[in-house]
């Protein structure tokens, strides 16, 4: 899809939801959504139409092919939500009365960002056992790309690779936290 396609996708789909955000209103007497949606400000609905570009997009390079990379950012943010997501119900859950009632309060990207707190704490914590190598061990081949492909000039044993002096950047990371 070009740009100037996606472009007329946008405009049509912002269209779409402000004629939906007049209209909610009149017709929404008892529909609390409805009532929400027609006090929904423009940003909101410019962000709206994003994030159904983005949809549509990543439907058609699903099923068209190419485009990894976009694929792999979508399935993140998708999967990063939803660990929020599970994080934030766990929370409602399992806890105190006061902890129950934050995390019933808190948005979910406000859950992720305490699950990936707790995740880099772990890790930090850890790092002697999670590391697949001790920190001072350097190795013969420098430069190393990332995915362990020994045809395009990875190395199995080395996920992320190695830098220029040859130490693993796996471990770099993890030690690094």
């Amino acid at each position: 899809m070009n740009l100037t396609f996606s472009f007329a996708i946008f405009l049509f789909t912002l269209f779409v939801l402000l004629i939906m955000r007049r209209f909610a209103g009149v017709a929404a007497h008892n529909l609390t959504p409805l009532q929400h949606f027609s006090k929904t400000s423009l940003i909101n609905l410019i962000v709206y139409a994003g994030v159904f570009i983005a949809l549509v997009y990543y439907i058609v390079f699903l099923f068209i092919g190419g485009a990894t990379f976009y694929k792999w950012a979508v399935q993140g943010i998708i999967g990063l939500g939803l660990c929020g997501f599970l994080f934030r119900l766990l929370g409602k859950n399992i806890g105190t009365k006061k902890t129950k009632q934050a995390f019933a309060k808190m948005p979910v990207t406000a859950a992720l960002g305490i699950l990936l707190i707790f995740l880099y704490a772990t890790v930090a914590i850890f790092a002697d056992f999670l590391a697949p190598y001790v920190q001072a061990e350097i190795f013969t081949k420098s430069n190393l790309i990332p995915g362990g492909n020994p045809d395009s000039g990875g190395d199995p044993a080395h996920i992320l690779g190695t830098d220029q002096i040859g130490t693993d950047l796996l471990r770099r990371l993890i030690y690094s936290s």
